[in-house]
């Protein structure tokens, strides 16, 4: 999943500290007296925009360097969250970004290489410094900046190398690449295994043939030597981190030795404990029907999907199989159904109907479902005390089972639901009821939801209305609009993807439905955007 950017054009107080804090890094005068930068420091770190940094390194690096120390912590605690994974997106944002100050003459676009040669390695805050520095516009920096990085043996800067290894000066690059191999060492192990996902990133840049470098970093991460710091990584609290680790581990390893599986199927992270099932569910020797039992009461449905597939594939315990009737997945469940009859154990709905007894909410949620999709109109009488369930669940999984079996009135009981229930359980009503709007009139449906007034209902009924006709549908939409202040900004909305939707039908407007809708589009006119009530009548004259 892609990270939110979080390099973003700082707020307007954040600019106006920066203008601040640069007014008072300036030598006192005649006509100036000395002023305190502090405040505007903390005000900035506690603002904590990475917006700021192009600026704020530029006043920095400009600033007397007996001044520069403050300014120096704030950069590398606004910088914190973008080290070392976020590198790649300062590396992109930087290049393109203007000053924020709005002033003549741009600091950091005339910085000079002497200013970075100069700088100190003394503190980390400093190597942040140097770092950020490294993505310069200007190559003749970027590369004084790879030569004071080179220079420090404690692993903060290997992340900016990283990151400097797909420059486009080739001195850079190389420079990079000899100092990156230097440090394939044992004591480097740890921070190499921090750095998987900025060494993933290098492996999708496109600018150079990285191959080489990245094959001996991980021929080095799975050596003898940093096998502990591979394992250490095992344990990451970053994901991609773990995910990586655990390729290296089963490559270093060949195959999985039993601890490795068991720790990968105990991990929070689905790919990791998909991959670990994949291998031990997929391998041709008999399989400990204990891991098969550990897979089918899995979170994920493709973990679950693969035991069934093993039990399928074996002779395995009644019970286990029951197991499956019972599952969240109704593509497992209904597979699950189908091998059920195939084995000859009865028909499914008895092993549902026997289950409702249980007092597990969960299993009585399944069977409902179950029974719903196996069940017969009589099984109706057994789902209906359920809508009365004090789990939210359950009266989900009975009011889908009644749209399923559809007994004698079907569509007032679930009508009656979606009005009175809650938020979810509303919305399955509403699922339901879209299927059958062609059987029902939608005038009434949506007079009751305003007398009741709950604004989960009438939106559920909003959703209702994308099932109609054209024009019915546009009908009933201004009403909404005009009937219910809770649920108006979402009957507008709607009204937008109805615009959107209006060529995808050819419907004829009758004179009848003309002159009901000008009524409304009258009536409704305060309450629409100018734009939007432009396209309803150019639609209406069009017909």
């Amino acid at each position: 999943m892609a990270l939110a950017r979080i390099l973003k054009q700082p707020t307007e107080a954040s600019r106006n500290h920066l203008r601040q804090l640069k007014t008072a890094l300036k030598p006192a005068g005649l006509f100036r007296a000395e002023r305190d930068p502090g405040p505007h420091i903390t005000a900035l770190i506690e603002a904590g925009e990475p917006g700021v940094l192009r600026d704020l390194i530029a006043i920095a690096l400009e600033a007397d360097p007996q001044k520069r120390a403050g300014c120096v912590s704030a950069i590398s605690a606004i910088a914190a969250p973008l080290l070392p994974d976020r590198l790649p997106e300062w590396d992109e944002w930087v290049r393109r970004s203007w000053s924020v100050l709005e002033e003549p003459g741009d600091v950091w676009g005339k910085l000079n290489k002497q200013v970075i040669e100069q700088l100190p390695l003394t503190m980390p805050d400093n190597i942040v410094l140097l770092g950020l520095c490294a993505s310069h516009g200007n190559g003749y920096i970027r590369e004084a900046a790879v030569v004071r990085l080179t220079q420090v043996q404690n692993g903060s800067e290997l992340g900016f190398l990283i990151l400097r290894a797909n420059d486009w000066v080739s001195a850079i690059q190389m420079r990079v690449r000899t100092a990156l191999m230097d440090r394939l060492t044992a004591s480097y192990a740890n921070t190499f295994v921090r750095h998987l996902i900025l060494l993933d990133y290098l492996a999708r840049a496109k600018r150079f043939d990285h191959g080489p470098l990245l094959n001996a970093i991980e021929r080095f991460i799975r050596s003898a030597e940093a096998r502990p710091a591979l394992l250490t990584g095992l344990e990451s609290p970053q994901y991609p981190i773990r995910r990586r680790c655990y390729e290296l581990v089963y490559a270093a390893h060949g195959p999985a030795p039993e601890w490795l599986g068991e720790k990968a199927m105990a991990d929070p992270d689905v790919v990791i404990r998909y991959r670990a099932y994949a291998q031990v569910l997929t391998a041709n020797e008999a399989l400990p029907m204990t891991v098969v039992r550990r897979a089918a009461k899995d979170s994920f449905p493709r973990i679950r999907g693969m035991a069934f597939d093993c039990v399928q594939k074996s002779v395995a315990a009644r019970e286990l199989i029951q197991g499956f009737l019972f599952d969240r997945s109704t593509e497992l469940r209904q597979g699950a159904q189908r091998y059920w009859r195939d084995l000859k154990f009865g028909n499914p709905a008895d092993t549902y109907r026997e289950s409702l007894q249980q007092s597990s909410s969960e299993a009585v949620a399944q069977a409902l479902s179950g029974l719903g999709e196996t069940g017969q109109v009589a099984d109706a009488d057994l789902v209906l005390p359920f809508l009365r369930h004090r789990l939210a669940a359950v009266r989900r999984a009975a009011v889908r089972a009644i749209c399923r079996l559809q007994p004698p009135h079907f569509l007032d009981i679930v009508t009656q639901t979606l009005l009175t229930d809650s938020p979810s359980v509303a919305a399955a009503a509403g699922g339901c009821l879209e299927k059958h709007v062609r059987h029902m009139n939608p005038s009434p449906l949506w007079d009751r939801a305003v007398i009741v007034g709950t604004i989960h209902s009438q939106i559920c009924v909003i959703r209702i209305f994308r099932q109609l006709s054209k024009w019915e549908r546009l009908e009933h939409l201004l009403r909404a609009i005009l009937t219910s202040e809770a649920a108006r900004t979402f009957a507008i909305a709607e009204l937008g993807d109805w615009n959107s939707r209006f060529n995808r039908t050819f419907t004829t407007l009758t004179p009848a439905q003309h002159s009901t809708l000008r009524s409304l589009l009258v009536q409704a006119r305060a309450l629409l955007s100018s734009e939007m009530l432009t396209e309803i009548e150019f639609v209406l004259r069009a017909g």
